[in-house]
């Protein structure tokens, strides 16, 4: 049996993950066990715990738990981490630097000269990558990129990002996710906002939602499948071979999907309607 941790059973992305690696376990004999963490490393850290003797390896979704607690484990039972590097632990990456390096330069293509990132969970590894790449990319293509947050990584965070955006507007938001994003979207034509006329939004992980927006969603895509299908090859192979996993490090590219949600920059900046 294979523990699979993520982090919020609610997210989407997490149940792309959680079919990947299923089919590819089943294929192989493995049954698949779901922890949920609700984003609170302590949570997660004891439901492993309680498992420990039940299972033969473990999968960590976006872990919150420090690095030493996942190599403690990874010393009793192989241990997969994806979108989180650990060292000593066989990691899968989605490629955030080459994605937000892809985000930028469309957004750079249409005109726009500064942006603001909706930070998630400051727990996260890949908030803090996202950013980093977003950075760089943003030096290399003259934007100025701006930050705010941490949000909650869910619909609700996204719209009360849209208020602390009214401060300091910029004409394209990237969120740390889909459903950032889409909270920020949806809070932004309630307010009456234009999108994308007035303000451009991106976001992160490519969920079956983004597509059924109105406008549909511009988003990076992170490949959840993908990642859950590579840690059970990674997970089985371990297992396989019974002995300590010489632990590697796979970057997966993300490719951006391109919908209606990203527009040219509007000629003056946009401004936060008041509410009426």
């Amino acid at each position: 049996m294979i523990a699979l941790a993520i982090a919020d059973v609610g997210n989407p992305f997490f149940s792309r993950v959680m079919i990947g690696l299923q089919e590819s376990a089943r294929a192989n004999g493995y049954t698949v066990l779901l922890v949920d963490s609700r984003e609170n490393a302590a949570e997660e850290r004891a439901a492993i715990g309680k498992v420990l003797h039940l299972i033969d390896g473990i999968v960590l979704a976006s872990s919150r738990m420090s690095n030493s607690a996942i190599q403690q484990f990874n010393r009793a039972v192989p241990v997969v981490s994806l979108n989180r590097r650990i060292p000593g632990v066989t990691s899968i990456l989605s490629d955030s630097v080459q994605g937000m390096h892809t985000v930028v330069e469309h957004l750079a293509s249409h005109g726009h000269r500064e942006l603001t990132y909706l930070a998630g969970p400051p727990e996260s590894w890949s908030n803090g990558t996202r950013w980093e790449g977003l950075t760089r990319a943003c030096h290399v293509f003259g934007l100025r990129p701006h930050r705010i947050g941490p949000f909650s990584p869910t619909v609700g965070g996204g719209l009360h990002a849209l208020e602390v955006w009214g401060r300091r507007p910029t004409s394209a938001v990237v969120g740390y996710n889909d459903l950032l994003a889409i909270g920020f979207m949806k809070a932004a034509l309630a307010r009456g906002l234009r999108v994308p006329e007035e303000v451009s939004i991106i976001g992160v992980d490519n969920v079956d939602l983004s597509s059924l927006t109105n406008p549909a969603l511009t988003s990076l895509a992170a490949g959840a499948r993908r990642l859950g299908s590579r840690a059970a090859t990674a997970i089985v192979g371990h297992l396989r071979h019974r002995s300590q996993p010489q632990p590697a490090v796979t970057m997966l590219e993300m490719s951006l999907q391109e919908r209606q949600s990203v527009g040219p920059a509007p000629a003056t900046p946009p401004a936060l309607p008041d509410i009426t």
